[in-house]
């Protein structure tokens, strides 16, 4: 099997080296760069495009959640696992939110961090192929339960999964997601729009009230004046919940194997 590439992102030079000896050691990962700056490793993982990243989340330069938004709007988004001391929920929930694959506490016993990546390793081979079908089931299916009319059901399917993919895409609609879903019928972006906020007002009219208040809150920051999303804010919410949910489920399926 081909090697796991893999740039190794933390301030401690030691923590570093011991990390790279037990993961070379182990035959699966081969390590392209051991560095400990945020701006370092930005540049590491553009020039090199690995496989996975380990990192902090406690950085010089940029920190790691700065870190953490760049690369995983590259083109060639790498799989990310955050090793960190700061494992308050807030800092899990905004790791996850930003795209990280899993998030492990420091200190750390190297033998059962070789069991977590030896488990992401079985994935990865296949996780392009994995990811989309994951996805596109489990956005189908929200979708559906949240009350999406089915003639509108591929559209925004659409939308949410140009969105999971690229997280820079919800905040240019415009270009980014009404322009690559438009089809014969429509000649511009506007009846994009307008399909997309006619189909959240039947959600909100006819659908899953509870999966709705989950996801946006029962007077949360997704809501407008009309008591339902934007559709910019409907997008956004479902990105992340959608992102939130599918990381979680690959973390319960990489423990169980």
């Amino acid at each position: 099997m081909e090697k796991i590439s893999v740039v190794l992102v933390d301030g401690n030079e030691d923590f570093r080296g011991l990390l790279q000896e037990y993961m070379e050691r182990d035959g699966a990962f081969t390590v392209l760069a051991s560095v400990g700056d945020g701006m370092e490793a930005l540049r590491a993982v553009r020039r090199l495009q690995p496989d996975l990243v380990v990192m902090d989340v406690v950085l010089p330069g940029l920190d790691g959640f700065g870190l953490l938004s760049e690369i995983t709007q590259e083109p060639r988004a790498p799989h990310v696992l955050i090793l960190s001391a700061w494992m308050q929920e807030e800092n899990q929930y905004e790791a996850l939110r930003r795209g990280a694959d899993c998030f492990l506490p420091k200190p750390c016993d190297f033998a059962s961090l070789m069991q977590n990546l030896r488990s992401m390793v079985k994935h990865i081979s296949l996780a392009s192929v994995e990811k989309q079908l994951d996805q596109e089931e489990f956005v189908l299916k929200t979708l559906r339960d949240i009350g999406i009319p089915l003639r509108r059901l591929d559209m925004v399917a659409q939308m949410i999964l140009i969105g999971l993919n690229d997280p820079s895409a919800v905040h240019a609609l415009q270009e980014k997601i009404y322009r690559p879903c438009m089809d014969e019928q429509e000649k511009d972006t506007d009846g994009i729009e307008h399909r997309l906020s006619y189909a959240i007002g039947e959600a909100w009219a006819k659908g899953d009230t509870a999966l709705q208040e989950t996801i946006f809150g029962k007077a949360g920051r997704y809501r407008n004046k009309s008591g339902r999303p934007s559709n910019g804010n409907f997008l956004a919410g479902m990105v992340t919940y959608c992102k939130l949910e599918l990381n979680r489920r690959r973390r319960q399926r990489n423990s169980s194997d």
